[in-house]
């Protein structure tokens, strides 16, 4: 039985500073695909208690102090967004939310006066947000059998980034991380939105067992106590409540991987052509502001992003050739999409959720291989799973006017459409429709485009998305089922890169300006939109007036629309990646790569947790590559963060908890696919383990320690650290982990 050993390695990456750990077998045998380090740690509900720690954890492994020993001073910088819990209560959202970037900047000194000394790293960490962190780190020791998580201790205090006086200022949090021997410790105050206080005591008795006690008084208070064995881990409350056992048995364990590599058949990193980059901007008050400019956009904090104008400039930084590039940024408050189609069925599908739009509202559905069946319900924001009346009829759809259904699916890509049968019912054949997107520069735009379901309102306001709606009504402006005369069309042009509506509720279609909730916060889009310049498509989404496909009618049908080769869809919204922000110099705009598009198959062989009987298996997963470590598409599941079981995602769990959203399953390394044609090989960098709950008989061997010491006290690093000292230069020298 191989056996889950590394029960808190979340906790202790901080020793690689001294030592990583590689594969040592994987296809190909060379390169990167060899040495890029892998990292997977269990993930329990006691890890959720103190999130700070993991986020530390991967703050300071991404600093990377190990390579710049002695080098000096340097700049790091740090993906927030990488850093930050995984497995949000729900999905939602689009690809652009998901693939946010979210830079701290690190100023680190690492240092170590021979083998024989400790390594000292001090860091100054500038979050995105409005805070100076400091840190201080002794790491003594590697991992060995006396010392099995490394002997460290790690200091931090944060204070306010605009302070006077950060040396002296009260941290507005501090802690102290310690490995000693066989005994960890962490402990944390603050006053951040209220009071309060993590203390964390592991003892190890021996190289596989060990126990522990956790208390906090943040939010819901806790006190938590638990203990493992070579076999099991026992977890509860210190008042005998709450009491779960869990095996240790690798196999029995659930799986979900965060992060993957993609490599070329040398084992080199598969890159796109035009990946983004990282730039900087001098803001008006003369700060240095770090970002990332890619295909969803230009991501800084958000008061850097209102200060951004068109006109503006964003540097490129080469720490290769210490060279610089400027580019001219050209700014609008939403982004147009070219959508080309690709065609699929049902059955191509199979197991894949879909969300979609029809009578009664927004659905969550899926083709079980037999029909298809709504899963969940959504509505202000929430959902409910259906448990009655589920199978959707295509009979009934069509009748009552709905001959398409349009919707989005994150493992086909983005949008989609199953066009409804006009007679019999959905089955594997039935077609369905997802589409490629790209982004269309201003000076692009069609000078036209026509929409008939779905049509946004010009000039909006808060109102329109709170007691009203922010659509066009009537027949001619959300029709899903029925001609509409093409005269009768609401017409959109463009000005100064933003959507225009010429013949409705006329004005700029542009909610950067506001504050959206709920169903809106990731962003506000249109239906399907076509142009009359594209004569094609315009003449595949003609029609007469009794519906029959005619390249020369003067009506558009809306299932002819979806069908149509090439559509176009707005987006607006509060977020840049809901905003244009391009780059361009000399006059050209720079082009960026969309996610490389990988078509995959699960199986019971290429993956891991997917179980025989899976709807999943047979289908394909249109997966979406969008640089190294993010692989994006896997359909997900919901787990409770209390048992590490399956529920569904409605579920409501009470005491302070909520459901955990993952990906289905893992795809296993030595996986190839195919990227245009191209063989790559796919190999997990991140994941998490959660081990199986058994029956709590077998956990009675094990004493849970309720008296347990904890620490009582942190110590301020700021002495030893010291003021945060200037660069001489603003290229980073790592980003994220890798130094450049």
């Amino acid at each position: 039985m191989k056996r889950v050993d590394h029960l808190w390695v979340a906790w202790f990456t901080l020793s690689a500073l001294l030592t990583s750990w590689n594969p040592v077998s994987a296809a190909p045998s060379v390169g990167a695909y060899v040495t890029d380090t892998q990292n997977e740690f269990v993930q329990d509900q006691v890890l959720e208690r103190i999130s700070t720690v993991n986020m530390i954890m991967c703050f300071m492994g991404s600093l990377r102090a190990d390579a710049k020993v002695n080098a000096g001073s340097y700049l790091a910088l740090v993906d927030e967004s990488q850093c930050s819990g995984r497995g949000a209560a729900d999905k939602g959202g689009s690809g652009g939310a998901s693939a946010a970037v979210n830079y701290a900047k690190a100023i680190v000194q690492s240092t170590r006066a021979s083998n024989a000394d400790p390594m000292i790293v001090k860091a100054w960490v500038r979050p995105a947000g409005s805070e100076l962190i400091f840190t201080y780190t002794t790491v003594t020791s590697a991992p060995s059998s006396t010392n099995p998580n490394g002997v460290f201790t790690m200091n931090f205090c944060g204070v306010s980034a605009s302070s006077s006086t950060p040396l002296t200022d009260t941290c507005q949090f501090a802690g102290t991380l310690a490995s000693q021997g066989t005994a960890v410790t962490f402990y944390e105050t603050g006053n951040q939105g209220g009071a309060y206080t993590t203390a964390l005591t592991l003892n190890q008795t021996a190289s596989t067992s060990g126990s522990g006690r956790l208390i906090g008084t943040a939010g819901m208070a806790f006190n938590q106590v638990f203990a493992y064995d070579s076999n099991y881990f026992y977890r509860g409350n210190t008042d005998g409540s709450s009491l779960v056992c869990f095996s240790r048995d690798a196999a029995q364990a659930g799986y979900s991987t965060w992060r993957y590599g993609l490599y070329n058949d040398n084992g080199s990193r598969y890159a796109l052509a035009n990946p983004g980059f990282p730039v900087t901007y001098t803001a008006n008050n003369s700060t240095v502001y770090y970002g990332y400019a890619g295909f969803w956009g230009i991501y800084f904090p958000n008061a850097v992003i209102a200060e951004l104008a068109t006109g503006a400039t964003l540097t490129k930084r080469d720490p290769s050739t210490n060279t610089s590039t400027n580019y001219t940024v050209t700014k609008a408050g939403g982004k147009l999409y070219r959508l080309t189609k690709q065609a699929s069925t049902l059955s191509a599908a199979q197991g894949q959720t879909m969300r979609v739009f029809m009578p009664g509202g927004e659905k969550e559905v899926r083709w079980n291989g037999s029909n298809l069946i709504i899963t969940r319900t959504f509505s202000g924001g929430s959902s409910t799973e259906c448990t009655s009346s589920c199978t959707l009829s295509a009979a009934t759809l069509y009748a009552s006017g709905t001959k398409v259904l349009f919707g989005f699916s994150e493992s086909l890509g983005g949008e989609i459409a199953v066009p409804v049968p006009s007679s019999g019912d959905f089955s594997s054949a039935t077609a369905l429709y997802y589409r490629t997107r790209a982004v269309v520069a201003p000076a692009e735009q069609p000078s036209s485009l026509k929409c008939i379901s779905r049509c946004p309102k010009g000039s909006l306001v808060a109102a329109n998305f709170t007691s009203g709606s922010p659509y066009e009504t009537g027949a001619t402006a959300n029709n899903f089922g029925t001609p509409t005369a093409k005269a009768s069309a609401v017409s959109y042009s463009f000005s100064g890169g933003v959507m225009v509506n010429d013949t409705g509720t006329t004005g700029n279609v542009n909610t950067s300006g506001l504050s959206l909730s709920g169903e809106y916060q990731y962003g506000f889009q249109s239906g399907r939109l076509v142009a009359p310049s594209d004569t094609a498509s315009y003449n595949q989404a003609s029609c007469d007036s009794d519906g029959s496909a005619n390249a020369s009618g003067s009506y558009l049908c809306p299932w002819l629309v979806d069908a149509v080769d090439v559509t176009y869809q707005w987006e607006t919204g509060p977020n840049p990646w809901n905003q244009y922000l391009g780059l361009s110099a000399g006059g050209t705009f720079v082009t960026f790569d969309p996610p490389a598009v990988i078509p995959f198959q699960p199986t019971t062989i290429n993956t891991i947790g997917l179980p025989s009987g899976s709807p999943l298996i047979g289908s394909t997963i249109q997966l979406q590559y969008a640089g190294f470590g993010e692989l994006q598409g896997i359909p997900g599941a919901c787990v409770n963060p209390a048992t590490n079981e399956t529920v569904n995602c409605g579920t409501s769990l009470g005491g302070g908890l909520n459901v955990r959203f993952v990906p289905t399953f893992s795809v296993k390394d030595a996986t190839s696919v195919t990227v245009s044609a191209t063989p790559k090989w796919i190999k997990y960098l991140e994941r998490e383990i959660r081990l199986a709950q058994v029956a709590s008989a077998n956990c009675s061997g094990l004493t849970l320690p309720t008296t347990a010491t904890l620490p009582s006290s942190n110590t301020d690093p700021r002495s030893s650290a010291g003021g945060e000292p200037s660069l001489s230069t603003s290229i980073p020298a790592v980003i994220h982990g890798v130094v450049q």
